[in-house]
């Protein structure tokens, strides 16, 4: 069952896991076909890495001997073409008494299924998916899930779930007729505790920070599926930069649009009190974003007004808020604008496209000037700030 798991799906859960096992279960026969040391997935992936290496000294091996002779090597060949596979995904947080908002969060990832996926899902996907994920994180024995890490086996502490499916386009899957002569292909996917992070209480009255990264956007902002070069660019300012989360800025073709941030949606709250995101169809409508709609009208707020904004918009705003699975609702403290000649020379660009004139705001502040960096300050105490992360709180398990 180990090598069931391609190449491509072991290379992203291993980093991030943090469990003892993970759940590999079939949705083509409705059923959790094994569950999994962590250890042992491990263990697959080095043996497969030693063999390859020994593959290539034998083709080198071979050439050698052959005195004379124009030889090339091909590289061993992959037992799974990664390359062909769509990694779709979700990511979910849960702690003593079960997933938080697992209804909004299975239907996000179904929604993200039934687009990347060829052919119809079975009828039964839907309530599958969702028993196999409450039966993951349920936890037995007064607190101790045999899945967790051992650093978290009491579930003291949140924690955050990931369920991961691969499609390969073009492949037939449960309920659809398949061309002649083919079979329909086992649709699989693991469910497993990953590292987790938790904005610490103080960051909730003393705020984050954000960075902006240019010339980046996501292939179909609708749909949860990993792109890893984008991936890998923000892992890359994250680093540098020390910022919390990471706003994709595209490019002047699109007017310097500001649809989200890597991994969660944003608002923009006016001193009015007036709150702003971005255009449904740029954006995945996340579950914290769904909530907070909820929130904000049980809280008695402005209602939350979808247009398209910009860079300009972000700059100019009172306050910023980052909303996500792991931060749920927390505000921004300063958003990181350039950090070197290059990230500068990109935001002056689209400062003069926007006639953002940044140098006389008077929430702009610069840093250092070699290497040149600069940010913009936000409002991070506001009567709506507040209101609405208490109402967020109360729609967890509504």
């Amino acid at each position: 069952m180990l090598d069931s798991i391609p190449r491509a799906v072991r290379q992203v859960a291993l980093p991030e896991s943090d469990c003892k096992n993970l759940f590999l279960c079939s949705l083509t026969s409705k059923s959790i076909l094994e569950v999994i040391p962590i250890d042992a997935l491990a263990a697959l992936s080095e043996a497969e890495a030693s063999e390859k290496v020994e593959d290539v000294s034998a083709a080198e091996a071979g050439l050698t001997s052959q005195q004379g002779e124009d030889v090339k090597i091909s590289p061993p060949r992959e037992k799974t073409q990664d390359e062909e596979w769509k990694l779709v995904y979700d990511l979910m947080r849960a702690d003593k008494r079960g997933i938080f908002f697992l209804r909004e969060h299975v239907s996000r990832f179904m929604e993200s299924l039934e687009t990347v996926s060829p052919y119809p899902l079975p009828s039964y996907a839907r309530d599958f998916i969702q028993s196999c994920l409450q039966e993951y994180a349920t936890v037995p024995n007064g607190g101790h899930n045999p899945n967790l890490s051992q650093e978290n086996a009491t579930f003291e502490e949140d924690q955050n779930l990931k369920v991961v499916m691969w499609l390969k386009p073009g492949a037939c899957s449960a309920d659809c007729a398949c061309p002649p002569g083919e079979k329909p292909d086992q649709l699989l996917f693991i469910i497993y505790f990953i590292k987790s992070f938790f904005p610490p209480p103080e960051w909730y009255v003393e705020g984050t920070q954000f960075a902006l990264l240019f010339n980046a956007r996501r292939q179909n902002p609708r749909l949860k599926v990993m792109q890893p070069q984008l991936i890998h660019r923000v892992k890359q300012l994250r680093e540098r930069s020390g910022a919390f989360e990471v706003m994709l800025v595209h490019d002047e073709t699109n007017n310097f649009l500001v649809p989200e941030s890597s991994r969660s949606n944003y608002l923009l709250i006016s001193e009015s009190g007036k709150i702003l995101c971005s255009e449904k169809d740029h954006i995945l409508m996340g579950v914290t974003l769904i909530a907070t709609n909820r929130a904000a009208v049980r809280a008695g707020l402005s209602p939350i007004e979808h247009r398209n904004l910009t860079l300009k918009d972000v700059c100019s705003s009172y306050s910023l808020v980052m909303l996500g699975t792991s931060p749920g609702v927390l505000p921004v403290r300063e958003l990181l604008l350039f950090y070197d000649a290059e990230s500068k020379a990109n935001f002056c660009a689209a400062a003069i496209f926007l006639g953002i004139e940044f140098e006389r705001m008077k929430n702009f502040k610069t840093i250092s000037s070699d290497p040149p960096r600069a940010v913009i300050e936000f409002a991070v105490q506001s009567n709506v700030i507040d209101r609405l992360m208490n109402a967020y709180e109360e729609e967890k398990f509504l």
